[in-house]
């Protein structure tokens, strides 16, 4: 009715044409326009695994990587707030829960990644020492936030508020030391942190398009960037098949190389340099794309 095509609960107009084509033009979205889920839900709740099963460890996973170096510990602080901001404003009702438990699943496994990089990551936290649990809890919105209605809704709002009062310094009921080895793909969704780094990137298109918005967006510019970065480096330390070929691998490592680029070409406030090391950053991401389906990611 509205025009629009679907694949199951994909719009097809999130594929691109000429994918590499379009990743070279920097014209903006018309902003106006909702920018399309691009996943579908997550699997149904169930407990994480102890740390025995979890296998291999986020801190093996993410082997050779430096967080201290590629993700200021301030990205992640604002992350969190941002999120459980988010959380707030979308769980006060179920008409509320309703109209956003897509970005609720995106949410959470954000949280679950971005806390699971704050264990690694060499600088001081206030929370770091409850990390697992924001992990964890981060795991279990994404899973909870399955579907519309009151059971998901009070599901996840359980958990949100016993995020609150572990963010708040509390231990939500549970032992900070439990599963404090979790691989980033037992405790991260790969379909909610590819639906975030899409969100950083549109950000990017529709904010920075002119020397001057580059000066004055400078800070969330940055941080988009470096969540694309963080997120990027995530999925490509993951315990999935696809994690151990070499072409993934490589592309993966090229979006993470080209986010930095961007985030460096914001900090000189060089515009050139952050349209070329942008497009570099659609395009890594669309051949990707092109070459592997995960699921109906």
């Amino acid at each position: 009715e509205s025009g629009r095509k679907w694949l199951g609960d994909i719009p097809y107009d999130v594929f691109f044409y000429d994918s590499l084509e379009t990743a070279g033009d920097l014209s903006r979205p018309d902003a106006s326009q909702p920018v399309a889920a691009t996943a579908a839900n997550p699997p149904d709740a169930s407990p994480l695994p102890d740390e025995a099963a979890a296998g291999t460890s986020s801190e093996e996973q993410g082997a050779g990587f430096d967080w201290g170096q590629s993700v200021p510990i301030s990205v992640i602080e604002t992350e969190v707030k941002m999120i459980r901001n988010h959380l707030r404003q979308s769980l006060q009702t179920v008409g509320t829960y309703n109209g956003s438990y897509k970005e609720i699943q995106c949410d959470g496994a954000t949280l679950a990644a971005i806390a699971a990089v704050a264990i690694e990551h060499p600088a001081s936290l206030s929370w770091k020492d409850r990390a697992p649990l924001i992990r964890n809890l981060g795991t279990q919105i994404s899973e909870a936030a399955d579907e519309l209605g009151r059971e998901a809704y009070d599901k996840t709002q359980k958990c949100y508020h016993e995020l609150v009062d572990v963010l708040d310094g509390g231990s939500g009921g549970r032992e900070p030391s439990t599963e404090a080895r979790v691989a980033f793909a037992v405790c991260a969704d790969r379909i909610g942190l590819m639906r975030r780094m899409n969100r950083s990137s549109t950000w990017l298109k529709q904010n920075v398009g002119t020397a001057d918005e580059l000066t004055a967006n400078a800070d969330e510019a940055g941080h988009e960037a470096s969540m694309i970065a963080a997120l990027a480096a995530v999925v490509s330390h993951t315990t999935a098949d696809s994690a151990a070929d070499d072409v993934y691998s490589e592309q993966a490592a090229a979006a993470v190389d080209s986010a930095l680029a961007v985030r460096k070409a914001i900090e000189m406030s060089d515009l050139g340099q952050f349209q070329d090391a942008f497009n570099r950053v659609q395009q890594s991401c669309d051949r990707c794309h092109a070459d592997y389906r995960f699921g109906n990611e």
